[in-house]
């Protein structure tokens, strides 16, 4: 008779978000909230990729390099010295990226999470064209939830109401705390979110839905810095990479760069920061074929960056401090909370795919000492690192905007209408 499989060998069978989904459910029943069957549109806006699709899907249909190319020949109005001139004046996306429109085109990088600069019409112009033209739908026909960065910006959210409902038109608004999503994604409503994205870094507590705004600590570094650090040792190096070419630049840092974990950064470099560990040999294949190898300097310092800023000279605070500053500022929530946040330290974005990522962030907090506390000797850092943590905002959009009781959360046009972009903020819910 054969053995009945234990039951830890049931759930090895699922994947990563079929595990997801299940905690997700459990969590909506415990809600008691039915799915809504009306579909919406999702929007994850990122400084590095924006991500796009519908409520109830598993995966974003569109991704985006939030970027755009700007014709330099029709912007200098000079399009009537060519007459047979006939290129776009904006291309967006992967498309602004080929070759073939270097010559003609200037690069811009749109920031539309970024909670210092207003989204801009250049990126209304992006999200148009891929709605439209790459979607193939209107916007008129459909209500949107988007994300907004975790810090609360009323000038910001004027501007989303405009942005969506005046002009790309559609039915109604919903808007939420990027950090939040991350931590519905795993099925949690409390716990700490590390969000590292491509112009900040963020570690936000979050207390049953709601992110504790005072206890929010962030710096200004993200994986647009660690892109960087590591171009310039790609370049120290003369390796056959050109200095603008920053996808490529990018692609080869998310797949050679680690974060050292048993030592730090200066373990492995002598006084002149040059390498005096005997290392296998990582390559990496260019476009072009060509077969590079990528110094330890270069895949190590990027990474180290966020964690110890000083090694690059940088006065910013690094993550540990981050973090503990974010849950002592927590602690009037209540005794246990401090626990509930070391249990549930949650990643967030593209750079804390990392290798070496958050096996760092509980070593480092396992040797913290606070001489008044003691805290981290009474309590074990949990780090939760899911395997879609890259597109996990998105992930959170799409399924809570499947519950039936999210739809009260939508601002309908009318109302908007009725309070205008200037009042739009008093009425907008942003958890």
């Amino acid at each position: 008779m054969s053995e009945k499989p234990k039951p830890n060998q049931k759930k090895e069978k699922y994947s990563e978000d079929k595990r997801m989904k299940i905690r997700l459910t459990e969590k909506m029943k415990e809600m008691e909230t039915d799915f809504d069957n009306n579909e919406h549109v999702v929007i994850d806006m990122g400084n590095a990729i924006t991500k796009i699709g519908f409520s109830g899907e598993d995966l974003p249909t569109l991704e985006i390099p939030s970027i755009m190319a700007r014709n330099k020949i029709l912007e200098s109005d000079k399009k009537i010295e060519i007459s047979s001139y006939d290129q776009k004046m904006d291309i967006f996306g992967y498309e602004a990226l080929d070759d073939q429109y270097k010559a003609d085109y200037n690069i811009h990088f749109l920031t539309p999470g970024d909670h210092k600069e207003k989204t801009s019409k250049e990126f209304l112009d992006l999200l148009k064209d891929a709605l439209e033209n790459k979607l193939g739908i209107s916007p008129t026909d459909y209500d949107v939830i988007v994300n907004m960065s975790p810090i609360r910006n009323d000038e910001n959210i004027k501007t989303f109401g405009r942005l969506f409902i005046e002009e790309l038109g559609f039915k109604a608004i919903a808007i939420i705390n990027s950090s939040s999503l991350e931590l519905y994604a795993t099925g949690r409503t409390s716990g700490l979110v590390v969000e590292c994205g491509e112009t900040r870094t963020y570690t936000v507590p979050i207390f049953e839905g709601f992110p504790l705004y005072h206890a929010l600590s962030k710096n200004k570094l993200g994986g647009r810095d660690l892109t960087e650090i590591f171009k310039e040792g790609i370049i120290e190096n003369n390796l056959n990479i050109k200095s603008d070419d920053i996808f490529t630049l990018r692609n080869i840092k998310e797949k050679t760069c680690c974060v050292p974990v048993e030592n730090d950064y200066n373990f492995y470099l002598d006084e002149n920061n040059k390498d005096i560990i005997p290392q296998e040999k990582v390559l990496y294949k260019l476009p072009d074929e060509t077969i590079i190898t990528i110094p330890r300097k270069s895949r190590i310092l990027a990474s180290e960056l966020l964690f110890n800023p000083s090694c690059v000279e940088k006065k910013d605070i690094g993550l540990k401090n981050l973090i503990v500053n974010s849950i002592k500022k927590s602690e009037i929530v209540n005794d246990s909370f401090k626990e509930i946040l070391l249990n549930n330290i949650v990643l967030s974005g593209g750079t804390t795919m990392i290798p070496g990522f958050a096996e760092r962030i509980k070593k480092d907090l396992l040797e913290y000492k606070d001489n008044e506390t003691e805290w981290s000797i009474d309590y074990r850092p949990e780090v939760i690192a899911e395997n879609n943590r890259n597109i996990g905002k998105w992930i959170g959009m799409s399924m809570i905007a499947s519950m039936s009781a999210f739809e009260k959360m939508f601002i309908k046009k009318l109302d908007y209408q009725e309070k205008g972009e200037e009042n739009f903020a008093e009425i907008a819910q942003i958890f």
